[in-house]
């Protein structure tokens, strides 16, 4: 279902915009430069030694080489307690539901998940999580931003120009027909919410979302 157009197409969309955004706020020596805020309040090894022991519990090699032999979706078991321990809440913004961090606290997670090799949708989630936080609109982000944080996977495809947009928008008496085909979509089989790239009859690049 087609929930929403949430916007055109812009560079705030690109997944690693946020870097150039940090490297404004480092000093010479490239210490960051920043206000006190809730990450003064995390303390991030504690994260980063909390995330490395349930991944060694629930996430061992074996685990891993068992899973994956049968299966390419995700390690459910796993999303289930990283969901309850907050891992998808971290970077949501606190009226969302999540705990409003800056993506540099999502940093340990990334780096013990691809430690362990666990097959979790974790990045492509919090991609579409920060592309929801800088694109819809704040009813629509209301809607969708707590979802995330309490667990539903999202997904989306890679933003221009690194992907060139496949799908198409046209209007359809009083509906909108989304058509094409969305090509190297990770983790789309279990994504609750999909953010694809489509142009519209006027040539006008958009993020639309799909409720799988």
């Amino acid at each position: 279902m087609i929930r929403a157009g949430l916007g055109p197409h812009r560079n705030c969309d690109q997944p690693l915009a946020w870097l150039a955004d940090r490297l404004a706020r480092q000093d010479s020596r490239g210490h960051e430069l920043r206000e006190p805020g809730m990450e003064e309040m995390i303390d991030i090894a504690a994260l980063r030694s909390s995330v490395a022991d349930v991944l060694a519990k629930e996430c061992d090699l074996e685990a891993v080489v068992r899973h994956t032999a049968h299966n390419t979706g995700p390690l459910m078991p796993l999303w289930a307690t990283a969901s309850a321990l907050g891992w998808m809440a971290l970077a949501i913004p606190e009226q969302h539901g999540g705990l409003g961090l800056d993506v540099d606290a999502l940093v340990p997670v990334y780096e013990e998940l691809g430690r362990r090799a666990a097959p979790l949708p974790y990045l492509t989630t919090m991609l579409a999580a920060d592309c929801l936080g800088r694109m819809a609109p704040p009813d629509r982000q209301a809607e969708w931003l707590p979802r995330i944080a309490a667990g539903d996977i999202a997904t989306l495809s890679a933003p221009l120009p690194v992907t060139p947009a496949c799908l198409t928008l046209r209007k359809q008496g009083d509906h909108i027909v989304l058509a094409g085909e969305a090509p190297d979509l990770v983790d789309a089989r279990d994504a609750a919410m999909i953010l694809v790239t489509a142009i519209d009859e006027g040539g006008v690049t958009w993020r639309v979302l799909i409720e799988s």
